[in-house]
């Protein structure tokens, strides 16, 4: 295991984007391989969301931003969603694809590896960001610039850990 800082604070002088990415995506690569790919998805937070989004799935576009395992993205698209899963670890996209295999959703999902700052094209009816937001270098200007993305009168779903 790595050891790595406490805390990370990217109101740091010192921390950079390209900085904050070097230390975040090996720790992330790291909890998406072996065992620890199990412990990283929060399924209580996928369910209060599912639950509260369901009536508007049947045939709606939804944009999965940091998507991870695809445990969500899986439930929205049984649920009659197209999902576009948005994550930037290869690792987690190939977990994602397992899992709607295994869901048999894969049919109703697009995997997208990248950066939420770099998606710049579809409208979604709902966009989800679960347990992303905490870590995104400029979470202000990404989530501006997801909401261009947003058809008229559609849904933004932002959850964090306590």
């Amino acid at each position: 295991m790595r050891d790595y800082p406490q805390r990370l604070r990217f109101s740091e002088p010192d921390m950079t984007r390209e900085r904050a990415a070097t230390w975040l995506k090996p720790l992330y690569d790291e909890r998406y391989s072996g065992a620890m790919r199990f412990e990283t998805s929060r399924p209580a937070i996928h369910a209060v969301i599912a639950e509260t989004i369901a009536p508007m799935l049947r045939g709606a576009r939804v944009l999965d931003v940091g998507g991870g395992a695809g445990r969500l993205a899986s439930v929205c698209a049984r649920a009659g969603a197209t999902v576009t899963l948005l994550d930037f670890s290869e690792r987690a996209m190939s977990l994602a694809r397992t899992t709607a295999t295994v869901t048999e959703t894969d049919e109703r999902i697009v995997f997208v590896v990248g950066e939420a700052e770099q998606m710049t094209y579809g409208r979604y009816a709902i966009i989800v960001l679960s347990e992303v937001v905490e870590h995104l270098a400029n979470p202000v200007n990404t989530l501006s610039q997801l909401s261009r993305l947003l058809e008229p009168n559609g849904v933004f779903v932002v959850s964090c850990p306590s």
